[in-house]
């Protein structure tokens, strides 16, 4: 990470601090029990099996599909609980992928992917709906949530690539 501009390591340090900072409240504030931990072991293995088998896409990069099941977590369960899954999964990856992506790119991923679901949820939770329902009113809240990952996302890894 030596060899990395000066402006992205700024960069870097906000990101990773900003999400640090959200995951911990967030885990601190969620009302824990056995039934939330297995979400979290559940969910973080499907995460992180997602990550771990990326799609090539044509002219260079990958994608995942791991974005369904982070928005699935979001929608089924408290915030502290997604959050934590994913961080997991953006931390832990296995296969070629691992191989060629060093530590300080997995932080980053983990980091953004906390800062853009935890905006997300907060547009779930604007209006204070119950748990999932399948209505409407709700599913406008799941596409504005899905949206406002979307676009966090990928104004977090544009902003600054090194």
């Amino acid at each position: 990470m030596e060899n990395l501009p000066k402006k992205f390591k700024l960069f870097f340090a906000l990101v990773t601090a900003s999400a640090t900072i959200v995951l911990g409240w967030n885990i601190i504030h969620t009302d824990w029990s056995n039934i939330q931990l297995i979400h979290v072991i559940v969910f973080g293995i499907l995460a992180i099996a997602s990550e771990s088998l990326p799609v090539a896409l044509p002219k260079g990069g990958y994608v995942t599909v791991s974005y369904a099941i982070f928005l699935s977590s979001l929608i089924l369960f408290p915030l502290g609980v997604t959050l934590t899954a994913v961080a997991i999964s953006g931390l832990i990856i296995f296969g070629k992928v691992a191989s060629e992506q060093p530590l300080y790119k997995r932080v980053f991923n983990a980091s953004q992917y906390v800062l853009s679901l935890a905006a997300a949820y907060s547009a779930i939770n604007f209006f204070d709906p119950a748990l999932f329902q399948f209505d409407w009113k709700s599913m406008l809240h799941y596409l504005a949530a899905a949206s406002i990952f979307m676009i966090i996302n990928i104004t977090i890894l544009s902003s600054q690539s090194p």
